[in-house]
């Protein structure tokens, strides 16, 4: 029979390391060997050495070997193996809502089960491409957190979430080409630009997961500037790569470069209730606006562009800088609330102007790139705008109250009442264009809208030297 002359001895290590077992075997050959686990056989294990790689505390337990050779069969003693942390924690602040979340850990404990217990009143759901973590639905395909894996996640109420293990020292990943979702591994905050710098030829965008931040090299945009340990980011590709973090040295104190953070816009400018800003989603759509057109346009500097959908609401923006390419992120509806708070896929996108100072609101007739996606809305769509006309001008919370128009939704005809007099009307298509001009209408005089096309479209209704516009939906 087989004769173990070296058996193999217990076993501790710290999170993230390999645990190796080694034993020497003699007798008549050949000798057959296979390792056993916690879970039994090991496929795969038939060598004199047996690697368990980057240990965790899932590693744990007991292994042996058993040899076999024409004489009979005999087993080693048998072994644990024992591991502790790495003694590395890593905190994670989780705002309310959508964010983007990853780990540059190895952790002790990567069962997703267990890394949220604390917090499962608070979690909403965690989510890659591909799996979910639902508590509420009692749904987990993820099992595992990836630490080489960027995560979505949505909670309920805030909370600092602690993670323990040991520093991840594979810190490259292999991009594949379209989108992913990317993590930092590293515990500094890292510059887009230099570490993207080698993949120049390989990388469209990077973009916050649920975040107006971009980093869109093609038009010089970089409002995104770091990669934030915790946070995980959407990229697109096209062609694969292989993204390299640098080795992190930490400082006495990083200063945070200032992104944009617009969800306080509305009470900071005073606008009313149409500009109210939606919460961001993981679903969005980047529009780049080159500075030529801007100032082709008459748009001013620190002048706001944002973007609705056809129910009035604005679900992006932002602010013009002189002598800079705008970037404009909008966000998609979240499916996990019972109100539409974004956009449709497929969704139409108005977009208008503001000045803060006079306080007018301009619609914009817009042109767009042909080789991008366009002004329709769609998951991870990218648009570029080529020209831009002022449209008609209203200001924001002004005009009569009682000024309506029905029926609304219509497929015939409208009326429009809640003035003296007469009123000019105007109608104008969704991306500005003047589809009737200057009907002159008493009140209740129907309007022939039969030959439009279903969509949405703005109705400027000029009396008694006042403006106001209203939002028609023309139906088949």
């Amino acid at each position: 029979m087989p004769e173990f002359d070296i058996q193999p001895e217990n076993i501790t290590v710290q999170t993230g390391e390999d645990a190796i077992f080694t034993v020497e075997v003699s007798g008549t050959g050949p000798i057959n060997l296979q390792w056993y686990g916690p879970e039994g056989i090991i496929d795969g294990a038939t060598g004199t050495e047996l690697t368990i790689e980057k240990v965790n505390f899932l590693s744990v337990g007991d292994f042996y070997c058993v040899a076999e050779n024409v004489c009979g069969t005999v087993s080693g003693q048998v072994v644990s193996l024992e591991v502790v942390s790495g003694g590395v924690s890593q905190g994670i602040s989780l705002t309310q809502g959508w964010s983007g979340i990853s780990s540059y850990l190895w952790m002790d404990d990567p069962t997703v089960e267990d890394v949220f217990a604390p917090y499962l009143d608070e979690l909403i759901i965690m989510m890659d491409n591909e799996n979910v973590f639902w508590p509420g639905a009692g749904v987990n395909t993820i099992g595992s957190w990836d630490n080489h894996q960027g995560y979505k996640i949505k909670v309920a109420e805030p909370f600092d979430l602690v993670l323990s293990g040991s520093l991840e020292s594979e810190t490259t990943l292999q991009l594949p080409l379209g989108w992913t979702i990317i993590p930092v591994l590293s515990g500094c905050t890292v510059d887009i630009e230099e570490v993207f710098a080698p993949l120049s030829e390989n990388i469209v965008i990077v973009k916050e997961v649920a975040g107006w931040n971009v980093y869109w090299p093609e038009f010089g945009i970089n409002t995104l500037q770091i990669l934030e340990p915790g946070k995980a980011y959407f990229v697109l590709m096209n062609l694969e790569g292989e993204l390299v973090f640098p080795e992190c040295v930490l400082k006495m104190k990083e200063t945070k470069p200032e992104g944009r953070d617009l969800t306080g816009l509305r009470d900071l400018l005073g606008l009313t209730a149409p500009w109210k800003i939606a919460p961001p989603s993981t679903i969005s759509h980047i529009i780049a606006i080159p500075f030529e057109v801007i100032q082709n346009s008459g748009i001013g500097d620190k002048e706001i562009i944002g973007a609705f959908s056809a129910d009035g609401m604005c679900q992006g923006l932002t602010i013009i800088e002189k002598d800079k390419n705008a970037v404009l992120t909008i966000f998609g509806n979240d499916p996990l609330t019972e109100t539409k708070d974004g956009f449709d896929e497929n969704d139409p996108i108005i977009l208008k102007s503001y000045n803060p100072q006079t306080k007018a609101e301009l619609i914009l007739e817009t042109g767009f790139d042909a080789n991008y996606t366009g002004n329709i809305f769609t998951s991870h769509g990218l648009s570029v705008i080529r020209s831009i006309k002022t449209g008609f001008i209203s200001e924001v919370g002004a005009g009569a109250n009682s000024i309506s128009i029905f029926p609304n939704p219509a497929k015939d005809e409208v009326n429009i009442t809640g003035f003296d007099g007469e009123a000019t009307i105007t109608i104008l298509g969704n991306r500005g264009s003047t589809i009737i001009e200057n009907l002159n209408i008493i009140p209740g005089e129907a309007i022939d809208v039969s030959t439009l096309r279903q969509g949405v479209y703005f109705v400027e209704v000029s009396t008694n030297g006042e403006r106001v516009i209203e939002r028609l939906v023309k139906m088949e």
